[in-house]
């Protein structure tokens, strides 16, 4: 009867992934403002990197929001209807909107990929132009 318990309980590690995610999120706001007062050469090129990492940062956040809402319903749901006899249906349910919150893990992985991939072309970019001023 406690197949209702299991979709709250990966609430934690959504919620560490939140928690690295808002960290990096923060980081982007940081070195844009760094980069508004120094009015770096290439402005425009780390301008566009950062813009698009906090853009896929913010779609991974709001996947991974989505994705908790889904386990706690999932798991509030599971917990009502388990006390009458539609243990079935809860059970369906409680599957149903435990594998979408997952689905949101994914994309919002998928996300996270993306912009750890543009951090390195980013890292990449400043190693271009200390050479080149060195």
């Amino acid at each position: 009867m406690s197949f209702w318990i299991t979709p709250i309980l990966l609430v934690s590690g959504v919620g560490l992934l939140v928690l690295s995610t808002s960290a990096r999120y923060g980081q982007i706001h940081e070195s844009l403002h760094k980069l508004i007062e120094t009015k770096h050469k290439k402005s425009e090129i780390l301008h566009s990197h950062l813009q698009s990492r906090a853009e896929l940062l913010v779609r991974a956040l709001f996947s991974l929001y989505i994705s908790i809402g889904l386990f706690a319903l999932a798991s509030l749901i599971g917990g009502i209807v388990s006390f009458w006899a539609w243990t079935e249906i809860a059970k369906f349910i409680v599957a149903l909107l435990t594998c979408f919150g997952i689905l949101c893990i994914v994309f919002a992985a998928f996300q996270l990929i993306k912009e750890a991939h543009i951090f390195l072309e980013t890292v990449e970019e400043h190693g271009r132009h200390l050479r080149e001023n060195a």
